[in-house]
C-alpha cells in the first residue's frame, strides 16, 4: 500500500539515544551520577514503550509519528511519577550515627547505603569510631550492628527499601544533609578495614588522614572519588561497573596498581607503567608496596598524584 512501509522498532534506538544523553549530562557535570538508580527503578517502562511498538508492524508515516510521540509520553509520564512520589516531603528525614570508640584496638566496618551518596571523613574526635548523619529517603530504614571481640570493634551500617531521585548539581550550605546522603566520619587512631557499597551513586572516600589495614570499594554504576592515606601498610580493590572512578596517590606512599578495565578510557599519569601494572614514584624506594586493585567496566578511570 502506497505510504505504508516497514521499518525496525523504535524503542531500541530511543533506548540507545537515552543512554547517550545521561552520559553526556553526567561528563558534563549537569547531572549527577546517582540518576542511574532511577534508570534501574523504571526498567518497567521499557516493556511498556516496547509493547506500544509492536501494536504497530507495517507503518506508515503518520502511524511512526503517533507511535513515537506515544513512547516519549509514556517515558517521560513515567520518570515524571517516580519523581512525584520521591518527592512527596520538603525535607529530608536526618538520623544522626554516633559509635563510641571504647577499648577497640581494631575496626571491621561495613557501609552499604544502597543507593545516593555516601561522603566520608577523618573525624576531629577520637572518642568515636563512627559519627555523622544520614540524610534518609522516603521509607528508609536504617540497619545497624555493632559487635565487639577481643579489642575488635564490627561496624554494620546499611539500609533498606526507601524511594531515591537523583538531583542536578547546585549550589547548597555545606551543613545541609540532604535525601539519600550520608555523610560520616571515620576515627584515625586504630587501624581500619573498611568496605563501603552502593548500588547507584556517588562515593567522596577522603581517607587521607584514616589508618587502612584493608579498603574495599563496590559500586554499580555512578562516580568513586577516593584519596588515599599517605602512610601505612594496607591492600584497597576499588571496582565500579559503570561509572567515572578517580583516585588520588600519596606522592610519598609506594604503590603498586593492577587495572581489569573494559570499556574504559584511562587517564594515568606520574606512573610507570608495565602492561597493565602501574607503579608509583615511590615504589623504588625498596619500603613495603601498597597493592591497590581497580576494576572498571565501563567509563573513565583517572588516577592522580598529591
Amino acid at each position: 500500500m502506497e505510504g505504508e512501509f516497514r521499518r525496525g522498532g523504535l524503542v531500541g534506538p530511543i533506548i540507545l539515544i537515552g543512554l547517550g544523553v545521561v552520559f553526556l549530562l553526567n561528563n558534563l557535570g549537569v547531572l549527577e551520577w546517582n540518576v542511574w538508580d532511577v534508570v534501574f527503578r523504571t526498567w518497567p517502562l521499557l516493556l511498556i514503550a516496547w509493547g506500544i511498538d509492536l501494536l504497530v508492524v507495517r507503518r506508515t508515516t503518520e502511524a511512526t509519528l503517533l507511535t513515537l510521540i506515544l513512547l516519549i509520553v509514556v517515558i517521560a509520564g513515567g520518570v515524571w511519577l517516580v519523581g512525584l512520589g520521591a518527592n512527596g516531603s520538603a525535607a529530608p528525614r536526618v538520623e544522626s550515627v554516633q559509635v563510641p570508640l571504647l577499648s577497640a584496638e581494631m575496626a571491621d566496618i561495613r557501609i552499604n547505603p544502597g543507593v545516593g551518596i555516601l561522603q566520608l571523613r577523618a573525624l576531629e574526635s577520637e572518642d568515636d569510631l563512627v559519627a555523622g548523619k544520614l540524610g534518609l529517603g522516603r521509607g528508609q530504614i536504617v540497619e545497624t550492628e555493632l559487635q565487639t571481640d577481643e579489642g575488635v570493634s564490627i561496624y554494620n551500617l546499611g539500609s533498606k527499601s526507601g524511594w531515591f531521585w537523583p538531583a542536578f548539581r547546585t549550589r547548597y550550605d555545606a551543613e545541609d544533609v540532604g535525601e539519600n546522603e550520608w555523610r560520616l566520619g571515620l576515627n584515625t587512631g586504630v587501624p581500619i578495614r573498611l568496605r563501603t557499597d552502593l548500588g547507584a551513586g556517588v562515593m567522596d572516600l577522603d581517607l587521607s588522614e584514616v589508618t587502612l589495614e584493608h579498603l574495599q570499594v563496590d559500586l554499580g554504576v555512578g562516580k568513586i572519588s577516593v584519596v588515599l592515606p599517605a602512610t601505612g601498610e594496607f591492600d584497597a580493590k576499588i571496582s565500579a561497573a559503570i561509572g567515572l572512578m578517580e583516585i588520588r596517590i600519596p606522592r610519598d606512599l609506594p604503590v603498586r596498581i593492577t587495572l581489569n578495565t573494559g570499556l574504559s578510557v584511562r587517564e594515568i599519569e606520574g606512573f610507570r607503567q608495565e602492561g597493565d601494572v602501574y607503579y608509583s614514584p615511590a615504589a623504588g624506594s625498596g619500603g613495603e608496596l601498597v597493592d591497590l586493585e581497580l576494576k572498571l567496566a565501563i567509563g573513565r578511570l583517572v588516577v592522580r598524584l598529591w
